[in-house]
């Protein structure tokens, strides 16, 4: 078995909103005891909702965009990018401000095919625009010394990331699930309780399976509430030597 060296082996998981891959990545983590390295995605969404801050995710601003546009975050190491609780779970987005985003687009920092224009449907009927993307290689924050294995959620586009780089063997994971009711069942728990329009959910995690996006993929691992037996299955698929 060897060493995960500087972006060998990318991990690449998508799969439709209310799935659990966060929680799979968690169980990598927690349950495992893999250290993880998460490639950040970006985005400019700001309001706030739910117990947790931005779309379940914690309250967090870059302090500065200079920060960002000197080119802070493409020397910040993984600690950076936490979750708040269990700390030693890196975290999937870094939000920054709107002009901050902007610029960066503009100077040509993100993969083009990631960039995407979403909004948040509220279930008050009012909605917000914002912006994602996924930077660049050659700014992605550098994985500590110690990582096993290195995670990128791309969202639908994750099979055009080998063409990109075609230096860097990328494994494509797709996460389904043979229940779908019970996904869509958890869909409208969390967005009744984000203060969301369920049906805006809903909806997209139709379009996953109408897409049959599953066929681009190396594997589908089924998560059908049992992440720690999905988390197992991609640690097999990635070669990572099992913990005593």
């Amino acid at each position: 078995m060897k060493q995960h060296t500087y972006f060998d082996d990318v991990l690449v998981i998508n799969g439709p909103p209310g799935i659990g891959k966060s929680t799979i990545v968690e169980s990598l983590v927690v349950d495992l005891g893999y250290r993880v390295h998460v490639v950040p995605r970006c985005s400019d969404r700001s309001e706030r909702y739910g117990p947790e801050g931005v779309l379940g995710l914690p309250k967090y601003r870059d302090r500065l965009g200079d920060d960002i546009i000197k080119g802070v975050i493409g020397s910040k190491t993984s600690k950076d990018f936490k979750f708040d609780a269990p700390s030693n779970i890196p975290r999937e987005w870094r939000l920054m401000q709107p002009g901050t985003f902007a610029h960066l687009s503009k100077m040509g920092w993100f993969l083009d095919y990631t960039i995407r224009r979403d909004k948040i449907f509220f279930a008050d009927g009012h909605s917000v625009l914002y912006n994602t993307a996924v930077m660049k290689k050659r700014r992605w924050p550098k994985p500590p010394t110690g990582t096993e294995v290195t995670i990128a959620f791309l969202a639908r586009y994750a099979p055009l990331i080998r063409l990109e780089y075609p230096e860097v063997n990328f494994k494509l994971v797709y996460i389904s699930t043979r229940y779908e009711e019970r996904v869509i069942e958890r869909l409208r728990k969390r967005c009744e309780a984000q203060g969301l329009d369920p049906a805006r959910k809903i909806l997209k995690f139709m379009e996953y399976k109408f897409l049959e996006l599953e066929r681009a993929y190396d594997i589908v691992v089924y998560n059908d509430s049992e992440p720690l037996a999905c988390a197992e299955q991609i640690a097999r698929f990635m070669n990572l030597r099992k913990k005593t």
